[in-house]
């Protein structure tokens, strides 16, 4: 019994100075080879090789860089029809929370040569969004193209900063698919452009010789 607790000891001596010297097992001290040609290390060496295999594996897990489901939140395809002072076009937008969300250079594309036209710009420098209103938009190619992804898509809060003529504001958007998209009424009372709801025809109404009114006030006109 005092000799195998003489080998335990050896044995865990061994094990700390190789942990301390900052060699797991893989160090210069020699290895005891008991009777029979078996070592004392040589099942708990599997065991710990186990144990660090475990925890590299945990480690691996929770390095990978992924945002935990609860942070997503349902977008749905949105169907409804959109009407620009009369005229029907097709936009690629989701539907977050009842809310309608489009991508802003598809509206600036949309209401181009219009009152209400507004140009759009990114500044990497700054991480943000530039709006400027009254201003024709710069095609840069891709507005109001499908994707062909239409179906409903994971949506997170997008973090880009975002400034109308210098000032910065604050618009609900989320990025879906790496494209921000912004809740169509923000954007609407941003550059004061009307928005309304036909749900008889299910039809999103966008007026650029109206101004902008609240759903409060809307409700209150329809009743």
């Amino acid at each position: 019994m005092r000799k195998n607790k003489s080998w335990s000891i050896m044995v865990l001596v061994v094990l700390l100075l190789s942990l301390w010297s900052g060699g797991v097992l893989a160090v210069e001290y020699p290895i005891i080879i008991m009777p029979g040609g078996t070592s004392p290390l040589s099942d708990f060496g599997q065991q710990l090789e186990s144990a660090f295999n475990r925890s590299a594996q945990t480690i691996g897990q929770t390095n990978v860089h992924t945002y935990p489901q609860s942070v997503y939140i349902q977008a749905q395809n949105n169907s409804s029809n959109v009407m620009i002072d009369g005229e029907r076009m097709a936009f690629e937008a989701y539907t977050i929370d009842g809310y309608n969300y489009f991508k802003l250079r598809d509206l600036a594309m949309a209401l181009n040569g219009s009152e209400k036209q507004f140009d759009v710009t990114w500044d990497g420098s700054k991480n943000a969004i530039n709006l400027l209103t009254n201003q024709p938009y710069s095609v840069s190619g891709g507005e109001l193209a499908p994707s062909g992804q239409p179906q409903n898509q994971n949506a997170i809060a997008a973090t880009s900063k975002l400034y109308m003529d210098g000032n910065e504001i604050t618009l609900t958007a989320y990025t879906i698919n790496n494209y921000t998209y912004f809740k169509l009424r923000d954007v609407g009372q941003g550059i004061n452009f009307g928005v309304s709801w036909d749900g008889s025809a299910n039809t999103i109404r966008i007026d650029t010789a109206s101004d902008y009114r609240s759903e409060k006030s809307l409700l209150i006109i329809y009743e």
